[in-house]
């Protein structure tokens, strides 16, 4: 995507309006890999909690464990997503980025 926008300014045209579809590439099928394992991480949170609730040979840590790892990984996604706005997109005349 960063290279097509740099070849439309190369080329004195605007640049490309995705309508709110990124240019994702397919990994497996699955179009946006990151979504899904942060997905796949809350659910396995409240299957833990579940477990714990109902068998209770498993301790507590480990439900507090997987909901570090789960507040971890949502932080890192509005991270990037921050870094990927305001760092890596190209930026207009205001210093806003265009998307």
């Amino acid at each position: 995507m960063l290279d097509r926008e740099k070849e439309n300014e190369l080329l004195n045209l605007g640049p490309v309006k995705y309508h709110g579809k990124w240019p994702f590439k397919r990994i497996y099928g699955i179009q946006n890999l990151y979504s899904v394992v942060q997905i796949l991480l809350h659910y396995s949170t409240a299957i833990v909690q579940i477990l714990l609730h109902y068998h209770k040979t498993i301790s507590e840590p480990a439900s507090v464990a997987f909901s570090a790892l789960n507040l971890a990984m949502h932080f890192h996604g509005w991270v990037s997503f921050f870094i990927l706005l305001y760092y890596k997109l190209p930026l207009k005349d205001g210093k806003k980025a265009y998307y």
